[in-house]
């Protein structure tokens, strides 16, 4: 890691989370929304689960006829998130990093 890569992340979450650039919302039943995974900077926060309000995330991978500039490694990366969806829910579930129920 280099010196200055701490500043610079501490700066990203600093403009990411003024209230001028972050968007935050509670999506309602029947709504959805769409994003690229790795042109948008998000987040989620803190979810519980109650009684009356259960938490469902379902994730949907398109690929665009025409795509467009990305970096290496950002596009190996998917690539390597499109091999372990195609194993199926199994290898998705033992991905690192992945949600658990």
């Amino acid at each position: 890691m280099t010196p200055l890569l701490p500043e610079a992340i501490a700066a990203m979450d600093e403009i990411a989370n003024r209230l001028d650039v972050a968007a935050r919302f509670v999506l309602e039943p029947g709504e959805m929304v769409f994003w690229h995974n790795f042109r948008v900077m998000h987040a989620r926060t803190a979810f519980r689960d109650t009684e009356t309000q259960k938490r469902l995330l379902l994730r949907l991978w398109l690929h665009a006829h025409e795509r467009r500039p990305m970096a290496e490694a950002i596009r190996e990366r998917g690539a390597v998130m499109d091999r372990v969806h195609a194993l199926g829910p199994t290898a998705v579930e033992a991905w690192p990093g992945a949600p658990t129920r």
